[in-house]
């Protein structure tokens, strides 16, 4: 090699390749962060507390020291807690000295499963697991698998599979767990038989009253006197459906009963905007994510088979394979008003039958429902859900001229 070449080889800088497999340097965790509670910044290190708090993003939050004064440690000592969180959300059973959500709390500072009972008690108790279904403790009332008219005792048919319907209806004790007791047990007896009690971890101290699929001719004879004895035992033990956040009252009729085509017109109108008003009216609450109706479903929306929409909190659920659920309705212990409501379930399945008033081209509904009510038959048919109507303006009244009605 030239001698000139290769000095000037030697003295050029040498070119360094790149190191592939070189991480970059971690980078230092910040030192400060600011208290999730007054905003003051602190040092990581020695001056910030992980707090348990109560919000929508993260469930910790670094506290300063002088915050801490709102937190305390739970009974174990195992995590600083908000006082707000605690309060609101958590309690320590005296007796088996466990932490557990507010929704397990029995009373007197115990949780449901340190509740004091007898042994027998606890056998024998009324109030059965959530999971419970009332047909198979009783089975079904009214005529099955075959032509019947009489979902009232005027001649309304279906053909067929027999429509059965259920109620269940939540209520809650404001009382103490001494009258939540002793409610349970009355009304037991008085619907013995024909409906259950159930437990419902939705319900701060309540329970669930759940009915035996029946005709409308067998739910009103097996009610009677449960609903003539409701009134004083509300008094008397303090409860209340109506008059909560928590309550509902939901209406199961049977699937097999009803076409496709009428599951989907009932959808359509229900959660059709023009009969929002109404249908609103008649619910006694507004559309909510347990049970929403204010978005509009079509004939097409309708499921073609069990488990096609995953929409079970809406005002149909329509994921059960053998009953379509109603829960658009709030919670209530007047007769009338679970009468109104089951008449307005019934009153759909009859309004959309074919020749029944909702015709395929008028999948809304439309006024036509109302037009429907307003018939001499369904007044008499539908006479809880007419009068209610009439008396807030949705159906057209009687009016008296001199001794004539028109």
């Amino acid at each position: 090699m030239d001698e000139e070449l290769l000095t000037l080889l030697e003295s050029a800088p040498a070119v360094l390749e790149p190191d592939i497999g070189t991480e970059p340097e971690e980078e230092e965790p910040e030192p400060f962060c600011s208290c999730g509670r007054c905003g003051e910044v602190i040092e990581k290190e020695s001056d910030a507390h992980r707090v348990r708090v109560r919000n929508s993003g993260e469930p910790y939050e670094n506290w300063c020291t002088d915050c801490t004064d709102y937190a305390a440690f739970d009974p174990h000592h195992t995590e600083l807690y908000s006082d707000e969180l605690w309060d609101e959300c958590y309690f320590c059973c005296d007796n088996c000295n466990e932490i557990y959500s507010r929704d397990y709390y029995f009373g007197d500072g115990i949780c449901e499963d340190c509740a004091p009972r007898d042994d027998d008690e606890e056998d024998d108790s009324p109030l059965r697991d959530y999971g419970t279904r009332a047909e198979k403790v009783h089975g079904f009332y009214g005529a099955h698998r075959a032509n019947w008219s009489g979902l009232y005792e005027s001649g309304y048919k279906v053909h067929g599979e027999t429509l059965y319907f259920g109620m269940e209806l939540e209520i809650e004790c404001l009382s103490d767990a001494e009258d939540l007791r002793a409610a349970i047990d009355r009304i037991n007896d008085l619907l013995a038989g024909f409906a259950i009690l159930k437990s419902d971890g939705s319900l701060t101290r309540g329970f669930e009253i759940v009915t035996a699929p029946a005709t409308m001719p067998e739910f009103k004879k097996r009610t009677a006197k449960f609903f003539a004895a409701l009134p004083e035992l509300c008094r008397q033990y303090h409860l209340r459906s109506w008059h909560t956040s928590t309550c509902g009252l939901h209406v199961h009729v049977s699937r097999s009963a009803l076409s496709e085509l009428q599951i989907g017109k009932i959808q359509a109108y229900i959660t059709d905007p023009a009969s929002y008003a109404l249908v609103r009216k008649i619910a006694g609450r507004d559309s909510s994510r347990w049970a929403g109706f204010s978005e509009k479903k079509y004939l097409k929306d309708r499921p073609l088979e069990m488990g096609h929409s995953a929409e079970r909190y809406t005002a149909i659920n329509l994921c059960n394979a053998k009953t379509i659920e109603f829960r658009l309705f709030k919670g209530t212990t007047l007769e009338a008003g679970i009468f109104r409501n089951l008449e307005f379930v019934l009153a759909l399945a009859e309004f959309t039958l074919p020749g029944g008033g909702m015709s395929i081209s008028e999948s809304h509904g439309g006024s036509s429902f109302q037009k429907f009510l307003e018939q001499a038959a369904q007044r008499n048919t539908y006479p809880n859900l007419t009068r209610f109507l009439t008396a807030r303006g949705f159906l057209r009244g009687h009016k008296r001229h001199g001794n004539i009605l028109k």
